[in-house]
């Protein structure tokens, strides 16, 4: 039973690889057809000029024909080494042959002969292209086209040296100008009149580089053209005995550069001066221009600065001399890099970096034209030092006048709260104290007035406070809604500030009022 298993499965394995390979056989048969029935028909029309091409390859041709092909090179297709060639002959060929796929067949005669003529038919997706002249034989036609192509590319070649606008000339081994295009011509009637209908012409860079070893080499040159000053990249090339030479003005080109570098010098000298440190940083993040103060606040060396760092760098080598705040972990440190480069790319950077020496830097980012960006550097810690010390002032002035029992306000000349007391806060805003400076005269004027007694002094508190040429001391009484007496007590600061004060009186004692007195005080 197995024996007969076993003998059934080789038999339908052997069916299956048997079937597969006739299937293989008849469809590489009928695939293969087309291209086997074109190249057979290029065979049968060996002695003519026959290509057949499958897209842009060549995939046969005639032996006339691939002797056509063979004198094009360079970096081309088939199909347009086919259209260099004849496109002389036949000036519309790529775009008349580019109605092939729409079309069973294209003919196409020549310009200045009818019968010669192009004919392109496609077949299975190939196409098969005929050069045909009718009034000689196939080995003449292939040396007219070849002298037709030849012709027509030189004719090109030196209507393209003549008309070039660069400068052209070819001199000999002893340096005598051989042949020069019409740019060296006018040139040279601009700086050398004289020998304008004389041969040869004159040498106009005296200088112009020799290769030595074949290859073309490259100089800028000067020389006084039309009354002024040109600059022209001159290049050299050996050709055999004779030496080419190619002028290309770039006066423009050396005029943008010397400027630029004439600008770059300026500003390195008004940096130079400057006490902030500044590096500006290119659009590949290098360091390009930086002045002597960014040497004398960061302590970097200058042959480091000199070799144009990028800013991770320039920023790592600030880190390790400790002329950065310090961040929690390297981590942290590199987002701080991320973050500083992305910001002053968009000039929205600009912090303050409390170092671990007890100085202080404000650091700006800019961005600067062509994605280049600037870093300046400030040391403020005088400035930083001077602000403690006077918020250090105010702290100790505020908690000074927390002391005071009476009610104290300042105003500056605008009218504006700038000072004032819990005492004061106390009195007049004991239901929502909140934040009171920068309230006006006017808001502080309504309280006042709201929880005090009529009384004509707010007019002359107010003429006192805005009035700048109007400052005395002075004190009136006036009465709370709830009957308490005050004193309200104005006097003069500097500044045209005005102090006002508010004092309580004393209260009745046995039916009789005594008031105590506080003039001396109020002085």
């Amino acid at each position: 039973m197995l024996d007969h298993n076993v003998f059934l499965l080789v038999f339908a394995a052997t069916f299956a690889l048997l079937g597969a390979g006739i299937f293989l056989t008849v469809a590489f048969r009928y695939f293969e057809q087309p291209r086997q029935t074109a190249r057979a028909m290029v065979r049968e029309a060996e002695e003519d000029i026959v290509f057949l091409f499958d897209g842009n390859d060549l995939i046969d041709a005639t032996k006339m024909a691939r002797s056509l092909l063979r004198a094009r090179v360079g970096d081309m297709s088939d199909w347009d080494r086919f259209i260099a060639f004849f496109a002389p002959n036949f000036p519309q060929l790529r775009r008349r042959l580019a109605t092939l796929s729409n079309s069973c067949s294209v003919e196409i005669a020549s310009h200045d002969n009818p019968e010669t003529r192009i004919v392109a038919e496609c077949w299975q997706g190939l196409k098969r292209v005929s050069y045909v002249e009718q009034s000689i034989d196939a080995r003449s036609s292939i040396e007219r086209a070849k002298k037709v192509s030849t012709e027509d590319e030189l004719v090109t070649l030196r209507g393209l040296a003549e008309d070039a606008p660069l400068l052209m000339w070819k001199e000999d081994e002893t340096q005598t100008i051989t042949w020069v295009n019409k740019a060296y011509l006018a040139a040279t009637a601009k700086i050398d009149a004289d020998r304008l209908d004389k041969w040869p012409p004159s040498r106009l860079f005296q200088d112009a580089p020799v290769s030595t070893d074949g290859t073309a080499c490259t100089a800028r040159l000067s020389i006084d053209h039309d009354g002024i000053g040109k600059h022209f990249d001159v290049t050299t090339l050996a050709k055999g005995s004779e030496i080419l030479h190619f002028a290309v003005d770039v006066t423009s080109v050396a005029t943008a550069e010397e400027t630029q570098r004439s600008y770059v010098g300026t500003l390195v000298k008004t940096f130079a001066h400057l006490s902030i440190g500044l590096a500006v940083f290119d659009l590949n993040r290098q360091l390009i221009v930086f002045n002597p103060a960014l040497f004398d606040m960061t302590g970097l060396p200058i042959d480091f600065l000199s070799n144009r760092p990028d800013i991770h760098d320039f920023l790592n080598r600030l880190r390790e001399n400790r002329m950065t705040p310090e961040p929690k972990n390297f981590g942290g440190w590199r987002e701080q890099i991320a973050a500083l480069e992305t910001e002053a790319s968009s000039g929205t950077y600009s912090e303050r970096w409390d170092l671990p020496s007890g100085q202080t830097f404000r650091v700006t980012g800019r961005p600067h034209p062509n994605g280049a960006i600037a870093l300046i550097f400030e040391d403020i810690s005088d400035e930083t030092s001077a602000t403690r010390r006077f918020r250090h002032m105010i702290d100790t002035g505020q908690a000074a006048l927390d002391q005071i029992d009476d009610a104290v306000a300042v105003f500056s000349q605008a009218g504006t709260l700038i000072m004032s007391n819990r005492a004061y806060a106390a009195l007049w805003h004991s239901t929502n104290p909140g934040t009171l400076i920068g309230s006006s005269y006017q808001e502080e004027s309504r309280i006042w007035q709201q929880a005090a007694n009529p009384s004509p002094i707010w007019i002359k508190v107010q003429n006192q406070i805005l009035d700048p040429e109007n400052k005395s001391d002075w004190k009136s009484e006036i009465r709370l809604a709830d009957g308490r007496g005050i004193w309200c007590h104005i006097s003069p600061l500097p500044n045209h500030a005005t102090m006002v004060r508010f004092l309580p009186l004393l209260e009745p004692v046995f039916g009789s009022v005594v008031r105590r007195k506080r003039t001396q005080v109020a002085s």
